[in-house]
């Protein structure tokens, strides 16, 4: 399924959906042999110095190209230290079960006046041109079609936005094999990664220089919302509450937080006990409001900013400019329903001393709460069951009353038709006595 959406994204010319990356960290890159180091900076960033002939690798995920295969590096393309016609090359390198070296996709960024330009020998066609200074992305994607034959596809973008990809080009076309190729690269048993490497870093022009390297992107427009599952609680449009979430962190400050540091979102329900005076909030909302329900559980709903390295929480968002859509699962000990009694959920916020009953739905077939919010702080879940087996049968003994009073006219009619026979038969009798 992957490889199948990997072909028709590139088909119809989107950019590959990327779900899951290797994180490269800074101290993950190191040096082969005496030749190149690697300096980390800082959480997020490392300084890769090369040589003429190898430089810092690190080594990547074992994903297997069967399955799909998507790497990234981030690179900051300073053109205040790239000098003109200083380049460096940066390649991902497959291998086999064995260990062996299959093949690789190189790609060479040169300064070339007021440009970097970007290109591929293994693409002939392909050439991008890097005009501002700024951190841009380095993505390959290597899968097997069900040609059975092995493709690659690199793709520079800066943010989420396009500025060059090769489109797929077989690993087995004679541009991408090299002298050490293993050829068909689809046929090797087990391919998976093996390095993500830079090498020939020749950035001043004269045969040596550095480039900075970032684990992932810094900014808070590139922040991104990684989790939603904690305690049974799920983001339907994940996408629309990231745009939210990263609205609401520009206008945040945050100790600490630099513009080389990168984040990430995590909105996290948590089970608590409620503070007493909090629980009494909750049960008189419930009775202003004339609701005689049963609290299961009490949860605390919190939005928080972490170092996407070192999964540090940096702060915790509190309020949004717009509500964003939560699911939560119903807790499976709440006692079933019984029969012939209909159930009502709430949903009940405390924030900021005010407490306040949510609009809930029931989704995912009774087994989860729909609801929106855009306040987090303590959260209740309460239910209320309704006799409705009670209001059926005084609703059928009202439709038996009325159809009983409806008929009244006909049976007095009967009646009377009756007893004016009867009469009659009395009188008739009466006659023929007083005739004989």
């Amino acid at each position: 399924m992957k490889k199948f959406l990997l072909g028709l994204a590139l088909a119809i010319g989107f950019v590959y959906p990327v779900s899951a990356l290797t994180t490269h960290k800074p101290s993950d890159w190191v040096p082969n042999g005496d030749l190149g180091s690697a300096e980390v900076i800082s959480e997020n960033s490392v300084k890769l110095s090369g040589a003429s002939n190898y430089g810092p690798f690190s080594k990547a995920s074992k994903e297997k190209l069967s399955d799909g295969i998507t790497e990234e590096t981030y690179i900051d393309l300073n053109f205040d230290n790239i000098a003109n016609d200083g380049f460096f090359e940066v390649t991902l390198g497959l291998q086999n079960a064995k260990n062996e070296y299959v093949t690789e996709a190189v790609v060479i960024s040169q300064r070339v006046g007021d440009k970097v330009v970007v290109t591929a020998g293994w693409a002939p066609e392909f050439k991008a041109e890097v005009t501002e200074s700024g951190i841009y992305t380095y993505r390959w994607d290597m899968y097997v079609k069900s040609d059975g034959i092995a493709y690659v596809v690199f793709t520079i973008l800066e943010g989420d936005k396009t500025i060059g990809s090769t489109g797929e080009v077989s690993l087995d076309s004679e541009e991408a094999k090299g002298p050490d190729t293993k050829s068909p690269v689809a046929e090797q048993e087990d391919v998976s990664v093996k390095y993500l490497w830079f090498c020939n870093i020749q950035t001043d022009g004269l045969g040596s220089g550095d480039i900075t390297v970032y684990s992932k992107l810094p900014g808070a427009e590139n922040a991104t919302l990684t989790s939603s599952t904690d305690s049974g609680l799920n983001i339907p449009d994940k996408e629309k509450v990231n745009d939210i979430l990263k609205k609401a962190l520009e206008n945040l400050a945050i100790e600490g937080l630099s513009e080389d540091t990168a984040v990430n979102f995590d909105i996290k329900a948590t089970a608590l006990e409620a503070k007493e005076e909090v629980a009494t909030q909750f049960k008189e909302t419930l009775k202003e409001n004339k609701v005689s329900a049963t609290i299961a559980n009490y949860f605390d709903i919190a939005i928080l900013v972490k170092d996407a390295i070192t999964d540090e929480d940096l702060a915790s968002i509190t309020e949004l400019e717009e509500k964003i859509e939560l699911i939560i699962n119903i807790p499976e000990d709440i006692p079933q329903v019984s029969k012939g009694y209909e159930r009502t959920y709430y949903i009940l916020r405390e924030h900021n001393g005010k407490v306040d009953i949510l609009p809930a739905n029931i989704v995912e077939k009774g087994t989860a709460l729909s609801f929106t919010s855009d306040l987090f702080s303590t959260y209740a879940l309460a239910y209320e069951d309704k006799l409705i087996k009670a209001e059926s049968n005084i609703t059928e003994n009202n439709e038996e009353v009325a159809n009983t009073l409806d008929n009244v006219p006909v049976y007095l009619a009967i009646a009377s038709i009756t007893v004016l026979s009867l009469a009659s038969i009395i009188i008739v009798a009466k006659k023929g006595k007083l005739t004989d």
